[in-house]
């Protein structure tokens, strides 16, 4: 590189300040170069204010001069200082080209992820731990991707599980309380099931099979199934329909039920015997109006709808009269006669609703690294309704029906037989 010569300058004794016309400091010249004054003493240069001004180490002890003949000789301290910043920017830029130059990124934390922005240093991308990373916003982790996907709505707020394939080979979606400790709701699939929902309070499915059918299933049970055509039990003669204590208000149906009579299902003991035709006729000549008390009380004695029908402890003690039953205090499986029903049930006490007990929720580090994975606990309950203790006795109108015909016949063939 040559010495600088172009354009004039201007020195004043005392001065370190050069003024150019027709240079271009800044593009020519660095600090630690030679300035040659129109005096032909040598100064260093300190720096490069602009195109035409110039500082010096030290004054001018020339006279003032203007339009004066100048060089700048370069010297090899520039080539040294370029030498030695190339060597720094070298070793800097190492990290770099090994690093993010190759898509390999530092771990970050939650306050600083790795991947970050320039104006919201607090969001972007950093690394949980081996095969996770989460997606941070504002200083806090809002979903974690590993071998599942967990969403948070916000930091005070629930978790949006996905999880790719769980232990047991079901694809689930989860919703769990935001410090993970339960379960509020499980949406899976079931490989050659179908859907399952579930919480800590149980669990049902719904299967949607190939030919438009659909099950419902309650824990391990298939309880109903839905076709086009129908709507059944999921297993034969298994799922009640109500309980004693339990009632459906009522039911409405264009044609009464159908019952299983083939003989095929039945050992056949045959006719009445006298004792139960006796029955019989004791129990029909029972048969009277009656009024429900809980519909006298919705709607009034003189509103509420009249019913005909037998008292069922009556028919129970004229059972038991002719002996055809125990004179005992019934239950469950005391009368062999299925037209015959008694519950019985313990008192309920009422209970308010009860908190989660999460056992063994996720364990974080302070940089949001899951230490322990979580623990589904124990579900909040529900609050109970308080019930009193009680029974219910009750009848099979059907069945009793056909026991009250085969008397009445038996009495209607005596009449015409005398």
């Amino acid at each position: 590189m040559g010495w600088y010569r172009a354009g004039t300058v201007t020195v004043t004794n005392g001065s370190t300040t050069v003024s150019g016309v027709g240079t271009d400091f800044v593009s020519n010249l660095n600090g630690g170069e030679a300035f040659v004054g129109p005096n032909g003493s040598v100064i260093e240069i300190d720096h490069v204010v602009s195109a035409t001004q110039i500082v010096l180490v030290s004054p001018y002890l020339g006279g003032n001069a203007t339009g004066q003949a100048y060089a700048v000789l370069p010297t090899a301290s520039f080539a040294r200082d370029l030498a030695i910043a190339v060597s720094a920017l070298r070793d800097s830029y190492q990290n770099v080209r090994d690093g993010v130059g190759q898509g390999l990124f530092p771990d970050g934390s939650v306050a600083a992820p790795a991947i970050r922005f320039a104006s919201d240093q607090d969001t972007g991308l950093y690394r949980i731990g081996a095969n996770m990373f989460a997606l941070v916003a504002g200083g806090v982790v809002r979903g974690v991707i590993s071998d599942f996907t967990r969403l948070n709505t916000s930091a005070d707020g629930y978790t949006l599980d996905l999880l790719g394939r769980a232990v047991d080979d079901t694809v689930q979606l989860r919703l769990l309380r935001n410090d993970y400790s339960l379960n509020l709701a499980v949406m899976a699939f079931v490989p050659g099931f179908g859907t399952r929902i579930s919480s800590g309070l149980g669990s049902i499915g719904l299967a949607s099979l190939s030919d438009g059918a659909c099950y419902l299933r309650v824990g391990a049970n298939d309880v109903a199934l839905a076709t086009a055509a129908a709507f059944r039990p999921g297993t034969d003669n298994a799922v009640a329909l109500g309980t004693s204590g339990f009632r459906w208000s009522y039911v409405a149906a264009a044609s009464g039920s159908i019952v299983t009579s083939d003989a095929r299902t039945k050992k056949w003991r045959g006719a009445l015997e006298t004792a139960e035709l006796a029955a019989a006729r004791e129990i029909a000549a029972t048969i009277g109006v009656y009024q429900l008390l809980d519909a006298i009380a919705e709607k009034g004695e003189a509103n509420a709808r009249l019913h005909v029908g037998v008292k069922a402890q009556q028919v129970w003690a004229i059972m038991a009269a002719h002996g055809l039953i125990d004179p005992i205090t019934p239950s469950a499986s005391s009368s062999r006669y299925a037209f015959l029903t008694y519950e019985k049930w313990d008192a309920v006490e009422a209970k308010a609703c009860t908190a989660a007990v999460p056992p063994s929720p996720a364990v974080m580090d302070e940089d949001g690294r899951m230490i322990a994975p979580p623990n589904p606990g124990q579900p909040a309950q529900p609050p109970t309704k308080a019930r009193s203790a009680g029974d219910l006795y009750g009848i099979r109108p059907d069945e009793l029906m056909f026991f009250l015909m085969a008397g009445q016949e038996q009495r209607l063939a005596a009449l015409e037989a005398a």
